[in-house]
């Protein structure tokens, strides 16, 4: 029996030191390229802003986020500021064949005119159309109070043979 819970905890402890982007594969490996659209910032009041991410590759087909930023649509869009890169990508499969691979963008954060936001983003990759659809919400506060901040969007990759897929 005392063999059986070793197992079992060395099992557990194994899968908790796995990578954090495990299961995820980028091509090309390595690349960069940059992902960049309209967006609609949500927390106090509603921007309008062109997004536009890097996105780093290693050779191993892991990805990151490596910077960022906001920029006029409205006037107030550079005064939100992205931070705390580098930010993983990982995926999950697509619910069925055909439909979009699901994204976590880890460790968002940023800071608005009034607090900031921060958490996972959340987003539907196409292969086809080398387009990310952002649909997120994430905890945020806003003048001392708790205040969620909402992203949706389209992001184009500046690379059309980008492919991110489930392994």
């Amino acid at each position: 029996m005392k063999r059986i819970i070793a197992s079992l905890a060395a099992i557990a402890m194994m899968a908790g030191a796995a990578p954090a982007f495990a299961g995820t594969s980028v091509t090309p490996a390595p690349s960069s390229f940059t992902l960049s659209g309209s967006v609609t910032v949500s927390q106090s009041v509603n921007l309008t802003c062109n997004l536009s991410l890097n996105v780093s590759v290693d050779s191993a087909g892991n990805a990151k986020i490596t910077g960022g930023s906001l920029s006029a649509g409205n006037a107030l869009c550079p005064s939100v500021v992205l931070t705390n890169f580098d930010w993983p990508i990982s995926a999950t499969a697509p619910s069925s064949p055909g439909a979009a691979t699901q994204l976590a963008i880890a460790n968002f954060k940023a800071n608005t005119l009034t607090g900031n936001c921060a958490g996972t983003l959340t987003v539907a990759w196409n292969n086809s159309t080398k387009q990310a659809t952002v649909a997120s919400t994430v905890s945020g506060t806003s003048l001392g109070m708790s205040k969620p901040c909402t992203i949706n969007g389209v992001l184009s990759s500046s690379n059309s043979s980008v492919s991110i897929n489930v392994t």
